[in-house]
């Protein structure tokens, strides 16, 4: 099994795991790598939608005459 840093949920859950110890002090940084990694996540699904694929016959993607 291997860390992925960029995994929202387990940043998501040491969150709330620092808020129930009281060690408020990494909090801020925390947030802010969550906060980022949900920005990059975004993007990146972003430039995956940009383009689709739409199937249709030839003669009604040529415009008419």
């Amino acid at each position: 099994m291997s860390i992925d840093p960029k995994d929202q949920a387990a940043v998501y859950h040491l969150i709330q795991a620092v808020r129930k110890t009281g060690d408020k002090a990494e909090l801020p940084d925390l947030l802010k790598r969550l906060a980022q990694l949900r920005q990059e996540a975004t993007k990146t699904e972003e430039q995956r939608n940009r383009y689709k694929l739409i199937e249709g016959s030839a003669s009604a993607n040529q415009p008419a005459q």
